[in-house]
C-alpha cells in the first residue's frame, strides 16, 4: 500500500509542478480528485479512524498553508494541493511534510526568481531590506525586484514531500 501512496502522490506532484511552472496554476479538479482518493485510501486501510486521520491531516495543511495564503506567500492552488497530499498521511506526518515544503521554498523561490529575472532585481531587494533595517519600517517591494515577482511554489512542496518520504518516512 505504501507503494500506491508514493506512486499516486508522486504523480500528483509531477502534474502540479508541471502545471505550476507552465501556467502558474494548479488545477482544482486534480486536487479534488487527489483529496478524495486520499480520504478513500485512509478509509480503506484504517476504517473510520483512518478517514478521520486523513481529514485531520488535510485540516493541518489548511491551517498552515491558509495562513501563508493570507499573507500572499503561497497561492490557493498550493493550499489545496497540500490538503490533498496530506490527506494520505497522519497529522504528524502532514506537519513534517509541510515544514519541509516551506523550508525548501526558502531555497527554490529565490532561485526560480533569479532564473526568471536575473541578478539585478536581487540586488535591489537586498538594498530594500537594508533600508528597512536601517529605518526600522516596512517598505513594500516593487515589481522590478525579486520580492515582487510571483514564483511557483509547487516545486518546493514536492521537494519537501520527497525529502520526507525518502529520508524519514
Amino acid at each position: 500500500m505504501e507503494n500506491f501512496v508514493f506512486a499516486f502522490v508522486f504523480l500528483v506532484f509531477g502534474l502540479a509542478v508541471a502545471s505550476d511552472l507552465l501556467k502558474e496554476k494548479i488545477p482544482n479538479a486534480m486536487t479534488v480528485v487527489a483529496f478524495l482518493v486520499g480520504i478513500a485510501f485512509q478509509s480503506y486501510s484504517s476504517g473510520i479512524s483512518g478517514m478521520l486521520s486523513g481529514l485531520g491531516s488535510a485540516l493541518c495543511a489548511l491551517v498552515i498553508f491558509g495562513a501563508l495564503f493570507r499573507f500572499r506567500w503561497v497561492g490557493g492552488g498550493d493550499v489545496k494541493l497540500m490538503m490533498a497530499v496530506c490527506s494520505f498521511y497522519d497529522p504528524v506526518q502532514a506537519l513534517m511534510i509541510s515544514a519541509f515544503g516551506i523550508a525548501f521554498g526558502a531555497v527554490t523561490s529565490p532561485l526560480i526568481a533569479i532564473l526568471r529575472m536575473g541578478w539585478q532585481p536581487l540586488l535591489i531587494t537586498l538594498k530594500r531590506y537594508r533600508m528597512m533595517a536601517a529605518f526600522r519600517t516596512y517598505i513594500a517591494p516593487e515589481s522590478s525586484e525579486i520580492a515582487g515577482v510571483r514564483v511557483p511554489y509547487a516545486p518546493a512542496l514536492a521537494l519537501g514531500w520527497l525529502f520526507y518520504v525518502l529520508q524519514i518516512g
